[in-house]
């Protein structure tokens, strides 16, 4: 009775759910329909895409705000919809087609020099191509992503790429360079004093020890790693460190201390509510167990094991759980059970293309084969093996398949014994491995002995060098200081100067006529009114240039006057049946020509469409034009202007301007690195525009 209450409640609650899901997505579509302009319009597609469910209705909203993107005149809102695609695909382990939407991603950020958003993408392929374990390509797009990182000082972005490289080279079996990548990584984090980071990259070096079974190194990285967590009161880090502890003693078959350390940090991952780590640690008590041949207990484990691991969607570590089962099973005699964990394992791996768990699960299988007498089979599946380990471990299970072959082929009657010397010879080889792996780590030290003799040699050499263009300076100072007494006078270079000004007013006012000239012979209204348009922005340029030349300091402008000319000149330039006013307040006396041009430009757009639009009706009393400079502090300004006509359109959307006018507004509001808006009142059009001192030389004020 229990359970059918249980059951209906579910299915109530879920079509509750369902019913307020799809009034969700009934109301957004509403949105969609009466969506006021593209921005909105993609912005709703984004939200369309997280509310469904199915990934087939998530992909037609993301093309559809992929084409919306495209009609955009930004190429950020296309590279969006390009990451939202791939990111689409990723969460439903589409990894190639989430590659290839990324590689579209990378070229628009490309395009729009977008830099961090670039190295962050190429960070996010890097990743994908490691989940389809094509290592080459992950590397490629990891030092991609870390060049750009470098080279705009962005400290997260390079410890993130270097520790994900760190891993890569690890996965790879070239531990000497994740060594130097962790290393690189350490010295950064101990610059920024960041104790949890340092922590795992300590771990992380110690972990590349054990590997090299250099089990006192490791140890000694594992406890310096502790003493950080501490520091830092991270219990879960404790955990995953003594979980590693744990591994060594493991390797060295001491399966107490090992059993011992992997309780220690499972209990620490339970209080942590870490489901991923305690999965992992329920999976390393099972295998001690095992070891212990106590396999009950192992199976128990492991099961918890994966439990966890397919609560948590831990597609990539599933199948080597279902090896760990099946090697279980076989021991206790369940042929069927250990077939079937065997099928499951090789089945999931196969199909996310987890190449590092399928060697483990055909190692397994093979190992299983070969304690039941089946070497045939055991030879089979050790060649399959070999086809997804790395170069080193091939070279291994070359040998054993090479000594298989023999015992299988020849049918001898001690073939569990000529197995059990093919063990032997393996472990023989480990440890020739081993002695070689510390010649080679004596090689690298010797090598860096060198290199540090070497750059010793060149910076005595670059301080040679530095003294003798030291010399050679001192030199030339005399020489310049020489030259100095025969150069031209300050009066000489102010009146070339004004010279220079004088010719460059004279030049733009030559433009004007020109423009002017044309426009006389152009019958279209429109044509003209361009030209005209054309004609006082040249006007307004050349005003700057008049004025730097009748004052005495060159370099700055009487700002009240300029206004006043400025106006004026556009008063006249435009014919209006009725006389309109034009009033300013100017509280800056003089301005430096690096802020007057783009300064006179905007005014000039913004007087010139109060002229042309906004005194159209004749019923407007007192038409007036205002400007009012003010500031409000040394190096920041406010400027009012607007005038009290009929008012400016209220579909008009600063984002994205679809006049030259705004346009141009909007581009010298930022060269001025400064900031524009309307300003709402009943009638006529009014702008705020605050901008900063281009000229480094300051502003005399009133």
């Amino acid at each position: 009775m229990k359970t059918v209450v249980t059951g209906l409640l579910f299915f109530v609650t879920s079509l509750v759910y369902s019913q307020f899901d799809n009034l969700k997505i009934d109301s957004l579509l509403s949105e969609l329909d009466g969506a006021k302009n593209k921005l909105d319009t993609l912005e709703i597609a984004f939200t369309l895409c997280d509310n469904h469910e199915k990934f087939d209705e998530k992909i037609v909203y993301a093309k559809f705000a992929i084409e919306i993107s495209k009609t955009m005149r930004s190429g950020k809102f296309l590279a969006l919809a390009y990451q939202n695609m791939s990111e689409l695909h990723a969460d439903n382990l589409h990894f190639q087609d989430a590659i290839s939407w990324k590689s579209m991603e990378i070229e628009v950020w490309e395009k729009y020099n977008y830099k961090l958003e670039l190295a962050d993408s190429y960070y996010e392929l890097a990743e994908l191509n490691e989940k389809i374990g094509s290592s080459s390509d992950a590397q490629i797009a990891f030092e991609e992503a870390l060049e750009i990182y470098e080279k705009m000082d962005a400290y997260k972005g390079v410890v993130r790429v270097k520790n994900s490289l760190g891993k890569l080279h690890r996965n790879l079996n070239d531990l000497a360079n994740s060594l130097e990548f962790y290393f690189d990584v350490l010295d950064l984090e101990r610059d920024q004093e960041m104790d949890v980071q340092e922590a795992n990259t300590l771990l992380n070096i110690g972990e590349i020890y054990k590997l090299q079974k250099d089990f006192d190194q490791a140890q000694s990285f594992y406890q310096k790693a502790i003493e950080k967590y501490r520091v830092a009161n991270s219990p879960l880090g404790i955990g995953k460190t003594t979980n590693n502890l744990g591994n060594i003693y493991l390797q060295k078959g001491d399966l107490n201390q090992a059993l011992t350390y992997y309780n220690s940090a499972l209990i620490l991952f339970i209080e942590a509510g870490e489901e991923t780590l305690m999965a992992n640690a329920y999976n390393d008590i099972g295998l001690v167990k095992e070891s212990q041949n106590k396999f009950n207990v192992a199976l128990s484990n492991f099961e918890k094991s994966l439990e966890l691991k397919l609560q948590n969607n831990l597609i990539y570590s599933v199948p080597s759980t279902y090896a760990n089962i099946a090697s279980v099973h076989g021991k206790l005699g369940n042929r069927k059970s250990a077939k079937l964990y065997f099928d499951k394992g090789i089945d999931m791996a196969n199909k996310y293309v987890i190449q590092d768990e399928l060697a483990y699960l055909f190692n397994k299988k093979a190992e299983y084969e070969e304690q039941n007498g089946n070497l045939g089979q055991a030879l089979a599946l050790f060649k399959q093996c070999l086809l997804y380990k790395d170069s080193a471990t091939k070279k291994e299970n070359a040998r054993r398949i090479a000594e298989l072959q023999t015992i299988y082929a020849l049918g001898e009657i001690e073939e569990k014994n000529e197995l059990l010397e093919l063990k032997n010879q393996l472990l023989t080889k480990d440890k020739l491995d081993e002695r070689n792996r510390k010649v080679q780590l004596q090689v690298v030290i010797y090598g860096l002995i060198i290199i540090v003799i070497l750059v010793a040699l060149l910076l005595a050499n670059n301080y040679r060098k530095l003294k003798y263009i030291r010399s050679i300076t001192a030199q030339l100072k005399e020489t310049n200081e020489e030259l100095t007494e025969t150069l031209i006078s300050k009066d000489e270079k102010e009146l070339l100067l004004k010279e220079i000004h004088h010719r460059v007013k004279n030049n733009l006012q030559v433009i004007s006529s020109l423009i002017r000239l044309q426009s006389s012979k152009v019958e279209n209204t429109k044509v003209e009114g361009l030209f005209q348009e054309c004609e006082v922005r040249v006007k307004s340029m050349a005003l700057v240039h008049e004025e730097l030349y009748r004052t005495d300091d060159l370099s700055s402008v009487n700002l009240t006057e300029y206004i006043r000319k400025l106006g004026n000149d556009l008063l006249d330039a435009y014919v209006i049946d009725k006389k309109i006013g034009f009033s300013y307040d100017v509280g800056v006396s003089f301005m430096g020509i690096d802020t007057l041009i783009p300064l006179g430009l905007m005014i000039n757009e913004i007087i010139s469409n109060s002229l042309k639009h906004g005194f159209k009706n004749n019923a407007i009393e007192d038409p007036e034009i205002y400007i009012n400079i003010q500031f409000t502090d040394l190096k920041e300004y406010e400027m009012t202007i607007g005038d009290n006509g009929s008012g400016m359109s209220e579909d008009i959307n600063f984002d994205f301007p679809e006049t030259l006018g705004l346009d141009l507004i909007l581009t010298l509001t930022d060269q001025l690195e400064g900031s524009v808006e309307r300003i709402p009142k009943s009638k006529g059009t009014h702008y705020l525009v605050k901008f900063k001192d281009l000229d480094i030389r300051g502003i005399i004020h009133k």
